[in-house]
């Protein structure tokens, strides 16, 4: 806005002198005439246009100001909207996937588009699970920790059933159990875990089996974590709702801005560090979502059940995000003003 408002003063400042001149030279054949008037005019003319050229850039001046407090103000509303809509998953994805159309990200926003068609289920079972928990005012701390999965509850559900029914159930269901899990169900969860002195142990509820079975697809393991140290138990949460499809999912939709970043790097010999350095970017953002998601919703889970773990979702998506980007400027961008 302030680059237009420039470049038209600065045209009409073009034409003010222009004009400023066929005047003055009106005014030299005038002078031959009468010498008194050539004087009388000029003293005139010259108050005329100092106030003017004041005027205009008061004017201006003032304007500009207005846009960016009316800019600003916008921004922040947004911002806020941005925020307290965090919770709710289904907004806090379409949101997400309007930012990335904004900035022509296009695969990017196929992509996000696609895993909010898919997750829809889940985010409206999270939901109703929420109004339920409220309707019977049954806020209360929840002592296990559910493992997050890609799968589950999602659109992906039917085929995986249908796929499931056509292979030896077992050996569907141990393959199941290989791909589709979290970050503490891995050889280097397994050792942070170990390395942090936590006991860890499934929940089973009397009359269910170690693997059960809905819908014919294996549900999520609930876990119940015992140690001494709150930070380790927090991490160990954290990593049972971090599952590795998801940050997977993430890590494809970052490779056209690795792409790009090769692209538009001009000189040969600097194209890998280009993709080095757009690739830790990329890897600073996902795992800042990733990690604020899973932290300050085991956090709020853990105090107050699934109200606790939506909100916390939400609003550690979001600070995640914020924290990302901080990162990222401090440094990359101040490198680049150096």
């Amino acid at each position: 806005m302030e680059g237009n408002i420039a470049e038209i003063y600065r045209a009409y400042r073009i034409n003010s002198t222009a004009n400023s001149h066929g005047n003055q030279t009106r005014e030299q054949k005038t002078v031959l005439k009468n010498p008194q008037d050539r004087t009388h005019h000029n003293a005139s003319g010259i108050k005329m246009q100092g106030n003017l050229d004041k005027d205009t850039t008061n004017f201006t001046t003032k304007f500009i100001d207005e846009v960016n407090k009316h800019d600003k103000a916008a921004i922040s509303k947004e911002e806020l909207f941005k925020m307290a809509a965090s919770p709710i998953a289904p907004i806090r994805r379409v949101l997400g996937v309007k930012d990335s159309s904004e900035r022509n990200k296009r695969v990017k926003t196929a992509g996000l588009a696609l895993l909010a068609l898919n997750n829809l289920p889940m985010d409206f079972s999270d939901i109703n699970s929420v109004l339920k928990q409220i309707k019977n005012k049954k806020i209360a701390p929840n002592p296990t920790q559910m493992e997050f999965t890609f799968a589950q509850d999602t659109l992906l559900e039917f085929p995986l059933r249908q796929l499931r029914k056509k292979f030896d159930t077992q050996k569907f269901d141990t393959v199941y159990d290989k791909i589709d899990k979290s970050l503490f169900n891995t050889k280097i969860g397994q050792k942070i875990v170990n390395a942090m002195n936590l006991t860890v142990t499934r929940e089973i509820k009397p009359g269910e089996s170690m693997d059960i079975i809905k819908n014919g697809l294996k549900q999520n393991k609930v876990y119940i974590i015992k140690g001494k140290s709150k930070i380790a138990k927090l991490i160990c949460r954290s990593m049972m709702r971090i599952p590795v499809l998801s940050v997977a999912a993430f890590a494809l939709l970052e490779i056209p801005d690795i792409v790009s970043a090769v692209k538009n790097e001009e000189q040969k010999d600097k194209k890998i560090q280009a993709a080095g350095k757009q690739l830790l970017k990329s890897g600073i953002n996902i795992a800042s979502m990733v990690a604020g998601m899973a932290a300050v919703g085991a956090v709020l889970d853990r105090r107050f059940g699934a109200i606790g773990s939506l909100i916390g979702i939400g609003i550690g998506n979001y600070f995640g995000e914020k924290a990302g980007t901080f990162v990222n400027n401090k440094l990359f961008e101040n490198k680049n003003n150096k």
